[in-house]
């Protein structure tokens, strides 16, 4: 009795966490897979692009239903399904953890970035706060000045293809880098948990 009731009671407290973690999964992407199917995807789409997403999350800090969330926003923005859609979900994934920010704010950013085929300042200096150095990144990229590349921002002449280049090279591994620390160990836990409580 002084050994069951006490084991009882952990099995509980486990069943419990891992059935939270579990229920809030499905909930996350059964949510993510309604906003595909809102943009007038068919299930057979939803399930090719859920694969293309489960492939893109796995050895970073992204859950499924954030990459799925990521993807539906994406691919309004225009990224091709696909090699280019997973390239785009792990660098959103990477420059989250770079800028320390919530993974729908930064895919805000990059989908503005995408959907309008250029960088404008709005966006660099939100950015260029949370990672400093990016734009000086930028500008060496282009040959220029910072000030020079500035004025290019404001004229619109630094495409989205030029941000997302820069962007790989400035943060393409640092989501992979951060799974391997010990606040990334615990957040991968978390989602293997949900996991098995799906």
């Amino acid at each position: 009795r002084n050994i069951t009731l006490p084991a009882l009671g952990v099995v509980t407290a486990v069943g419990g966490i891992v059935g939270a973690f579990g229920w809030k999964r499905l909930v996350g992407i059964d949510n993510a897979r309604a906003q595909l199917e809102g943009m007038g995807y068919e299930l057979e789409d939803v399930d090719r692009i859920s694969a293309q997403v489960t492939e893109a999350v796995s050895c970073g800090m992204m859950t499924m239903a954030e990459g799925t969330s990521v993807a539906a926003g994406a691919l309004a923005s225009g990224v091709e399904e696909g090699e280019e859609l997973e390239k785009y979900i792990k660098l959103i994934d990477a420059a989250a953890v770079g800028m320390n920010r919530e993974v729908s704010e930064t895919a805000m950013i990059f989908n503005r970035v995408q959907g309008s085929g250029k960088l404008m300042t709005q966006e660099l200096n939100m950015v260029e706060e949370a990672m400093p150095g990016f734009s000086a990144a930028m500008a060496e990229n282009a040959g220029v000045t910072l000030d020079e590349f500035r004025k290019m921002v404001t004229d619109g002449e630094v495409t989205s293809q030029d941000f997302l280049i820069v962007m790989d090279e400035f943060a393409g591994g640092m989501a992979e880098a951060y799974a391997n620390t010990w606040d990334g160990m615990v957040a991968n836990t978390k989602a293997n948990i949900g996991i098995l409580g799906e």
